[in-house]
């Protein structure tokens, strides 16, 4: 058991209460990045199902940064013949891409429209 000022890992190991919840997994078994309630950055920041938050550009490009690997999910949903997909995964209107507004969150739609 961990003394009261230490945080106690799902795996036994004892950590500095400062160490939770800082997006690093300090515990070895990702315990202390465990439900996390940080509001995201919205714009910004994509929120983790188990709390945390990563950034938007990290979303669906291929590599898990979220804890729960949330971040990698629901990828593919985009229906390809009336949705444009984000590089985050978000999928807007194809009419909005390279419209002139950042309708993205992460504002891919308006990348390489010359």
């Amino acid at each position: 058991k961990c003394e009261r000022d230490r945080f106690q890992c799902d795996n036994g190991r004892c950590i500095s209460w400062r160490s939770v919840c800082n997006e690093v997994d300090n515990c070895g078994d990702a315990s202390d990045e465990e439900e996390c309630q940080r509001v995201c950055q919205i714009q910004k920041e994509f929120q983790c199902q188990r709390g945390g938050c990563v950034s938007a550009w990290k979303r669906c490009d291929g590599q898990p940064d979220c804890f729960d690997k949330s971040d990698e999910l629901q990828c593919d949903r985009c229906n390809v013949d009336k949705q444009y997909q984000c590089t985050n995964g978000q999928c807007v209107d194809k009419q909005m891409q390279c419209d002139g507004r950042n309708d993205c969150a992460d504002w891919s739609d308006e990348l390489g429209c010359g």
